[in-house]
């Protein structure tokens, strides 16, 4: 049996958010927000130490995670409708409640003594809007003993697309993208471009703040500056392939005195039409898997297990954190 030896963990995170003049408090919470114009900035630095589950190797260093976000409403949508799902007109508790969420710029938490009361009337009241944004993320991890953290890998990726949101029972976005990928050495790096869709899906039952999100990513992938899979293609390759990324992300809240919630997601990605030195290496795919506990005073354990790009053998991590976030 190995000697797992836990390490601290300490993860700054600074996070501010830039709202338009039209705007309010941040980019996941869109879905009870009524803007024209959206312009969210958020920014996390994580410090950390960390052990690796294959190995007595341990190390630290710094995760960062910076995110810019501009949108531009296209339609807004207040319905109200009876247990029938026609529509009616708004009426008594239904028009307090119509005109709450346009005074208050779609912020359901400052109306939903009005929707109770409007429920209590067997009558449905939505909130629906649509967007067109553009997206800035540069996020990555910097440390020692990069090679045995599965997480050594940094992107920076432009987004624009479409997004839909309905009530608050799901989003979806399509889109584009372009991405430039590498780890921390750089000597291994590519540049891609493809095409996203992805969609948020919420359980109101207890709380909004349990969802999954599941998206796709189709990319055209430029392997030019990719020193590991040159040497093993050795030339035979014209540094170009498609790949697909998919991922599935899960929150939910825990009912549990002194724990707030769980996290846990898994990322793969593989490479289509891979030659057969690259199958024949297992490098046509890569995937990870991570889920961290939050605790209450922001203090966390983790596990990850996998590889991203430009890894060669899948690696475990096991984390103590404390988060805190401004």
């Amino acid at each position: 049996m190995k000697n797992i030896i836990l390490t601290p963990l300490l993860i700054i995170s600074l996070s501010s958010t830039c709202i338009a003049e039209e705007g309010t408090d941040t980019a996941e919470e869109t879905g009870r927000k009524n803007l024209t114009n959206l312009n969210i900035l958020g920014a996390e630095i994580d410090l950390f130490m960390m052990t690796n589950g294959n190995s007595t190797a341990s190390g630290g260093g710094i995760g960062f995670d910076l995110k810019k976000s501009w949108g531009h409403r296209t339609s807004d949508e207040i319905v109200i409708a009876n247990n029938h799902g026609q529509s009616t007109t708004p009426t008594g508790k239904t028009k307090e409640y119509r005109d709450c969420l346009r005074e208050n710029k779609g912020d359901n938490t400052k109306c939903e003594h009005l929707e109770i009361e409007i429920n209590k009337q067997n009558e449905i009241s939505k909130f629906n809007f649509s967007e067109f944004d553009l997206t800035l993320d540069v996020n990555g991890t910097i440390g020692t003993e990069a090679k045995k953290n599965p997480l050594d890998y940094s992107q920076a990726r432009i987004g624009a697309g479409y997004r839909k949101f309905v009530s608050n029972d799901y989003t979806y976005h399509i889109g584009a993208f372009t991405s430039y990928e590498l780890d921390q050495s750089n000597e291994n790096s590519n540049f891609n471009y493809g095409a996203s869709a992805s969609i948020h899906l919420w359980q109101n039952v207890t709380s909004i703040n349990n969802f999954i999100n599941l998206s796709v990513d189709y990319a055209r992938v430029n392997s030019v500056n990719d020193t590991l899979r040159n040497e093993i293609l050795q030339g035979n390759d014209d540094k170009h392939y498609d790949r697909l990324k998919g991922k599935a992300f899960l929150q939910v809240e825990i009912p549990i005195s002194g724990i707030k919630k769980l996290e846990t997601y898994y990322i793969h990605y593989y490479e289509v039409d891979a030659p057969k030195e690259i199958t024949d290496a297992n490098l046509q795919s890569y995937g990870l898997f991570r889920a961290g506990l939050f605790f209450d005073q922001n203090f966390y354990i983790a596990f990850t297990d996998g590889k991203l790009p430009f890894s060669i053998d899948e690696e475990q991590s096991y984390q103590i954190g404390w988060s805190v976030v401004f």
